[in-house]
């Protein structure tokens, strides 16, 4: 900072290295004073970063809203950034919200994962399923999504997809639990034989 000291991105700079070794506080700090001659939407949006992190989460809101207000229209990440500090305040309407914006600039994988939660644990399980979907076509083949949407499934009664969703996580990371809940949708489809035969298919070496 000494060294340049008309360098108006100097406090930002420093605030990110800080943010790397998890001093918060310290960048913080410096992002204020950054503010101070640089008011760009980036500060705020890194103040709310730092914020959220140390879970100062009504200040990580005002920052990320700011932030928003000052941005360029269709700028990325900023609606989802506001998403997840709604959601960890327990607005869910306001972070779904949020979400959709983020959507409606970006394919972000994160964003219909973060959505799809969302709706799962209001139990809404048709579009929190659908979601699911969209993540996994974004993001290729992940089990956590495929065991969270075969979860979706089962409770919508739809258990023969529900399986095929099971199939492809078990295909990923055999478990004792896929196999379990993979025994309890052949058994509802009336599939005995093929329970037998999926122990044998997926049996672990």
């Amino acid at each position: 900072i000494l060294a340049e000291p008309n360098n108006q991105w100097v406090h930002f700079d420093r605030s990110l290295a800080l943010r790397k070794l998890g001093k918060f506080d310290e960048g913080i700090e410096d992002l204020t004073k950054e503010m101070e001659n640089n008011p760009h939407y980036k500060v705020f949006e890194e103040r709310a970063i730092s914020y959220r992190k140390k879970e100062r989460y009504e200040e990580a809101l005002l920052d990320a809203e700011k932030a928003i207000k000052i941005a360029p229209a269709g700028t990325k990440w900023l609606h989802k950034l506001k998403g997840q500090i709604c959601s960890a305040l327990g607005k869910q309407e306001d972070a779904l919200e949020s979400y959709n914006k983020e959507l409606a600039v970006s394919d972000d994988m994160d964003s219909f994962l973060a959505r799809a939660d969302i709706y799962q644990s209001v139990g809404d399980h048709v579009r929190a399923a659908r979601y699911y979907l969209e993540a996994i076509t974004l993001g290729g083949e992940d089990i956590s999504l495929y065991k969270k949407r075969g979860t979706c499934l089962r409770a919508l009664g739809n258990d023969q997809e529900a399986l095929e969703s099971f199939d492809k996580a078990m295909l990923l990371e055999p478990s004792d639990e896929l196999r379990s809940l993979r025994k309890e949708l052949h058994r509802s489809l009336g599939d005995d034989s093929a329970n037998e035969m999926d122990s044998d298919l997926y049996s672990e070496e």
